[in-house]
């Protein structure tokens, strides 16, 4: 495109703009595929409330934060509590609160694509996976196992509401931001 001036300029290209909502609903149905038995969004953990809390056929769970601007992401460091006792367990100590009772045994961020956020910017014991801009779901870190403990109460809470929940609410539909006229 051209101005009256001759000067060529690029045309303003609106940018997507995920709601932590979208990237559950993407994040679902790509987990769901990756081995995911059941999957949990928005529950007390006791280390605060996970974004979403899913099991594994293995038995074991994981925990996801969504992050949708770089300043809650880089806030999110904040939370002493959880990423202290995640570390802990991580480096083979004893985590503070219920110790590893209702700890997941792997955490990771969930960030679209356009926070620019990497690898190096989360911890050692964290995995992070990337939304692009056009939906698609991407591992850039492997989560690492925190401990190999299976808890039970991870496997009653996450199998007692599943997937009845996330049908009624709607997580398996496209979002709306990535609907095509």
């Amino acid at each position: 495109m051209t101005t009256k001036r001759g000067k060529k300029v690029e045309p303003k290209v609106a940018r997507l703009k995920f709601t932590s909502f979208d990237i559950q609903q993407i994040a679902v149905r790509n987990l769901f595929r990756c081995g995911v038995e059941f999957i949990v969004p928005n529950i007390n953990t006791g280390y605060g409330e996970a974004d979403l809390f899913s099991l594994r056929r293995s038995g074991y769970a994981e925990e996801f934060e969504i992050k949708v601007s770089r300043s809650d992401f880089f806030a999110d460091k904040k939370k002493t509590h959880k990423h202290h006792s995640y570390g802990l367990a991580f480096n083979g100590g004893t985590p503070v609160c219920d110790g590893i009772k209702r700890m997941p045994n792997r955490f990771s961020f969930i960030v679209p694509e356009y926070l620019n956020i990497t690898e190096k910017d989360v911890p050692e014991y964290a995995g992070l996976y990337i939304v692009s801009n056009k939906g698609r779901f991407d591992c850039a870190k492997s989560p690492p196992v925190i401990h190999k403990n299976k808890n039970e109460w991870c496997k009653k809470a996450v199998k007692s509401i599943g997937y009845k929940y996330l049908l009624c609410m709607g997580f398996f539909k496209v979002p709306k931001v990535l609907e095509h006229d």
